[in-house]
């Protein structure tokens, strides 16, 4: 079965722990995109450097996501890093 699933935010193996809930293991799992960033043509393996802009997009990105959380959940995920 194939299974696409969308996250605002991903906690670690979320995916994993929703999916063994449902008694449906996980055998692969690919992240296609992060943010404004996608896979493309990429191969497994493969790497190429961010551009100027993608790496301001991902600061605009981080920057908007650390307003629209609330003070209160900032300071203890902060506090548990």
């Amino acid at each position: 079965t194939l299974i696409s699933i969308t996250l605002q935010e991903g906690r670690n193996r979320e995916i994993r722990r929703m999916m063994n809930y449902f008694h449906h293991p996980v055998l692969s799992l690919q992240r296609i995109s992060m943010g404004s960033l996608t896979l493309g043509e990429l191969k497994e393996g493969e790497y190429r450097p961010l551009q100027k802009h993608e790496i301001e997009l991902l600061k605009q990105e981080a920057m908007a996501q650390s307003v629209s959380i609330p003070a209160a959940s900032r300071s203890s995920r902060e506090g548990s890093m």
